[in-house]
């Protein structure tokens, strides 16, 4: 028997009232403008055995690092999110979505921060997480980038 697939990904990603840009990713057709910031996670690609070893059934991974080195995911068990890497080592957890979109909000604006003052880094980030079911971004953005001061 295979692993999860991706298709399997999508339909569990449903269930969860994921995104369609995380379904997107999932499904390896990121958008244009996230390619440099978000990846499908290659675990899709592993067998099922090596899948078991990650977790899954457990774990729904939703994306990775554009250098596919920590990959973000969704915990069944635990209702919460996470991000670990290749070694299987858990690195964070993330009690909402919210806290789980900061990391990755924070991750952006080591990229694009020196390109850009603040309130351009504002409206470029806000483009960047549109899809991603944000209630106040402008808030979520100012806290991030505040904690950087």
């Amino acid at each position: 028997m295979d692993g999860l697939t991706k298709e399997e990904a999508v339909v569990l990603g449903r269930s969860l009232n994921l995104p369609d840009v995380v379904l997107d990713i999932i499904k390896d057709k990121t958008p244009k403008n996230l390619q440099n910031y978000f990846s499908t996670p290659m675990v899709y690609d592993l067998t099922k055995l090596e899948q078991e070893a990650y977790g899954f059934g457990k774990v729904l991974p939703l994306w990775s690092s554009t250098n596919t080195d920590i990959i973000y995911a969704y915990d069944f068990l635990n209702d919460d999110y996470f991000e670990f890497n290749w070694e299987g080592d858990i690195l964070t957890r993330f009690s909402s979505w919210d806290d789980l979109l900061k990391e990755n909000i924070n991750w952006v604006i080591d990229i694009k921060c020196d390109d850009h003052d603040d309130k351009e880094l504002l409206e470029v980030l806000r483009g960047i997480f549109s899809g991603f079911n944000i209630e106040d971004f402008d808030s979520l953005f100012w806290g991030v980038y505040n904690e950087g001061d």
